[in-house]
């Protein structure tokens, strides 16, 4: 029946799986999930990186470790009070981010619909709940695009940024699942060649005291955002290594 109905719309791969799972055809919630966690030996991997900012997320999005050169050119995440270390929280609620990304509309709408589909494969999970209700609760935006439908898969793409120590920046991204524990991703950035050596002088203005992109947020969002919290996972402990791209 399922089959016929993805048939009939005319779904997509992504939406026929999204249509599935809502319909608990397939178990959606992992009753012993493992524990997020970025050990050591993972983040020195991503402190090897110079050129490339990268950080890693957890199933809900949470940030859960990230390199010095993602701190340069996206966000600096040891500014940010832990319970809005979240990559959703953070594109709805943060002014820095709508000037930072071009077409911000677009890519949070799309960014949403990667995020629903997770939500869907968790149905249920109370952590997501609390998150989505945060979200409703102090971003316009989010609680008109969330009872949208639309899910995206997650995929590599080249994006446009408006950096405000360099200007426009082109600069591919790429998402990676992590082998010992899938529901962790590496998030990287790569700048195209037209781009590199603006994204150097970002890395060199920020070692240098100079060109930290901090944002704090809006005092009435944080004012409302703590009336709710919820806790973060854990960030050390066993060693996370193999890296598998999803496209």
């Amino acid at each position: 029946m399922l089959e016929n109905l993805a048939r009939v719309l005319q779904l997509n791969p992504v939406e026929r799986i999204q249509l599935f799972r809502l319909a608990r055809r397939e178990p959606v919630i992992d009753p012993t999930p493992q524990r997020e966690i970025v050990s050591p030996r993972f983040q020195r991997m991503l402190d090897q990186s110079d050129i490339m900012p990268s950080l890693v997320m957890g199933r809900r999005w949470d940030v859960l470790g990230w390199n010095r050169v993602v701190r340069a050119f996206f966000l600096d995440f040891e500014q940010v009070p832990p319970d809005e270390r979240n990559m959703v929280w953070l594109l709805f609620t943060h002014p820095a981010l709508r000037s930072l990304l071009v077409d911000w509309s677009t890519r949070a709408q799309d960014t949403l619909a990667r995020f629903r589909a997770d939500y869907g494969r968790y149905a249920g999970d109370s952590h997501f709940v609390q998150l989505v209700d945060r979200l409703n609760a102090v971003s316009p935006e989010f609680a008109q695009w969330w009872p949208r439908h639309d899910v995206l898969p997650m995929s590599e793409g080249c994006a446009q940024y408006n950096h405000p120590l360099v200007g426009r920046m082109v600069v591919d991204h790429m998402t990676f699942s992590v082998v010992d524990n899938p529901e962790l991703r590496v998030v990287a950035w790569l700048p195209e060649a037209s781009s590199m050596k603006k994204m150097r002088k970002v890395i060199a203005a920020f070692r240098g005291g100079a060109g930290t992109h901090r944002v704090s947020s809006p005092a009435s969002a944080a004012k409302r955002a703590r009336t709710t919290s919820f806790p973060l996972p854990a960030t050390n402990g066993k060693s996370q290594s193999g890296l598998t791209s999803q496209e």
